[in-house]
């Protein structure tokens, strides 16, 4: 369970690197305007350092958000930026180390402890 939630932040991470790619260096930290594109058609686009992972995302049509995820740490924080101030605000931080220890949440059945029970045993 923690491997799959770990490889969907980071799959989900790459993906968005990916989409990033086309952007000019340095716009995965910042979503500035330009001319050549709407506010508003601003994708989703993530940057790497070391242990450190960005995202940004549209907000409304005045701010985006930024997560920043400590992939060292497994803590994440999430910002939302004001696009006509560049005033930045903490939203939300989340140390998820716990999360990845869960076995099932909002899970329906059959649970991955149902099915392990059903299992021969080795």
């Amino acid at each position: 369970m923690r491997s799959a939630i770990l490889g969907t932040l980071l799959g989900a991470a790459i993906t968005a690197a990916a989409v990033g790619f086309s952007e000019p260096r340095g716009s995965a930290l910042a979503d500035t305007p330009r001319p050549d594109r709407p506010a508003s058609a601003i994708a989703p686009l993530a940057a790497s350092a070391g242990h450190l992972i960005a995202v940004t995302t549209p907000g409304d049509d005045e701010s985006s958000l930024l997560t920043v995820i400590d992939a060292e740490r497994h803590v994440m924080s999430v910002y939302g930026i004001d696009r006509s101030t560049g005033k930045i605000s903490l939203l939300s931080v989340r140390r998820f180390q716990w999360d990845l220890e869960m076995t099932d949440f909002n899970g329906e059945r059959p649970l991955p402890r149902e099915i392990r029970a059903l299992m021969p045993t080795r």
